[in-house]
């Protein structure tokens, strides 16, 4: 369906195919979950072609894409690859390496695509425009990555019911945590907590759907553990230490988790202060949780992205925090591999919230 409304939307670009080369978009409209790494993949997907792809993708994961949807699969040995190489069929060439992105475009070229239109999700480099020159002259590139973005942020009613299954998730964890924390006190460790709640947390998820260890099942499933952290680690937005750091009386713990089911969901914080506190730290929780209650009334359908920061920043400046502001208040949630997705809830962001 995806790739069908994807079609639909660019008819207007008279594309012969749509290109894509990020492990993002290609997740996002196979619905085949890998990464690429340093070793590239293509789906190609001719618009006048019903519900076909073809795939130009390395051969450590041709079982893997040849099992989901596949109409063929081409695939190179490895990274860096060796003409004639392919010593899972008894070739054990030691050939010149491949220019691995004129490979793709003879396989375009073989299918009739030379001189037409493709439709792509990146820009094309010098190196891979005198490549197009080269292998299929004629050729025009048109980037809609634009496009694949605008679709990923405007979430179906279906991945919207796994985000909100993922973020139910939450709630328990972190009252795990909070109980985990009570029980043990001041002989844990930030460490040991984020292992604790993660294993707890993939516990809940594994539960609740259907995995029988083959692949494409329980796919996009995570529960991170190594945000969380105590104490002087808390105090910055991105610390560069490794956390295991003693909880102690009196200082702050920040229980932070991703949690993805079917590669939906996304992080949630809970922040802690562990008793006796100050005055002034109670005071700071305070704005926090004040804060939050803006933004959950200002994000609505028509408002400015800009404006809600705005009113947020300006709550923590009236309430003297302003040397404590690192950084937005928020940002849009993506799918799988994109963590941060527009828009973002910034002073600079004048997106309107649909």
């Amino acid at each position: 369906m995806r790739v069908r409304n994807l079609k639909g939307r660019l008819a207007d670009r008279r594309a012969d195919a749509i290109l894509l080369s990020s492990d993002q978009n290609i997740v996002y409209f196979t619905g085949c979950f890998r990464g690429s790494g340093e070793r590239s993949t293509w789906s190609l997907l001719p618009t006048r072609e019903d519900d076909t792809v073809y795939w130009y993708s390395p051969g450590i994961d041709r079982d893997l894409i040849e099992s989901w949807w596949s109409t063929q699969n081409e695939y190179y040995f490895g990274y860096p690859h060796a003409e004639g190489g392919f010593p899972n069929r008894g070739q054990v060439v030691q050939g010149p390496t491949v220019n691995l992105f004129e490979w793709m475009l003879e396989g375009l070229r073989s299918r009739g695509l030379g001189g037409g239109t493709i439709a792509v999700d990146w820009t094309l480099s010098a190196p891979q425009t005198d490549s197009v020159r080269k292998v299929i002259p004629g050729t025009r590139f048109v980037n809609v990555q634009a496009d694949c973005l605008s679709m990923q942020q405007l979430k179906t009613p279906e991945e919207l019911r796994l985000l909100q299954r993922a973020y139910r998730y939450f709630d328990r964890v972190h009252a795990f945590a909070r109980d985990y924390i009570l029980e043990r006190g001041t002989d844990l460790t930030d460490f040991e907590l984020g292992q604790a709640l993660q294993a707890f947390g993939i516990g809940l998820l594994m539960n609740d759907v259907v995995a029988d260890g083959k692949p494409h099942s329980a796919v996009g499933i995570e529960v991170t553990s190594n945000y969380v952290r105590a104490g002087m680690a808390s105090a910055y937005p991105h610390p560069n230490q490794f956390f295991y750091q003693k909880l102690e009386r009196g200082q702050t713990m920040y229980v932070n988790c991703d949690i993805k089911l079917g590669g939906m969901g996304g992080e949630c914080y809970r922040n802690y202060l562990i008793g006796p506190w100050t005055d002034e730290q109670e005071r700071m929780w305070e704005v926090v949780a004040e804060t939050i209650q803006i933004q959950e009334e200002e994000s609505k359908a028509g408002a400015v992205c800009s404006d809600i920061a705005a009113k947020i920043h300006q709550h923590q400046v009236d309430a003297g925090m302003a040397e404590y502001i690192y950084h937005r208040p928020a940002h849009g949630q993506g799918q799988f591999f994109s963590g941060h997705q527009p828009p973002f809830i910034a002073l600079g962001d004048y997106s309107v919230l649909e």
